[in-house]
């Protein structure tokens, strides 16, 4: 397995991550916003929500965990 460091031009990764407990926390207008982006972000097909047993399941571990 190779590590996908921030290797392109630009210094942005493969991936980004979306807290989702702070998503979930939001309220009002800005949960409705937050909701209408992750809906049309699936819908576009680049979300990997990294189900346990999928093909493209996932666990991240961030440097600064602990």
């Amino acid at each position: 397995m190779k590590l996908d460091r921030n290797e392109n031009p630009d210094g942005v990764g493969k991936y980004a991550l979306i807290n989702m407990r702070r998503v979930r926390s939001l309220t009002g207008i800005q949960a409705a916003m937050a909701s209408d982006l992750l809906t049309k972000l699936d819908v576009l097909g680049v979300i990997d929500k990294g189900v346990r047993g999928a093909d493209d399941e996932f666990f991240v571990i961030k440097l600064k965990d602990k």
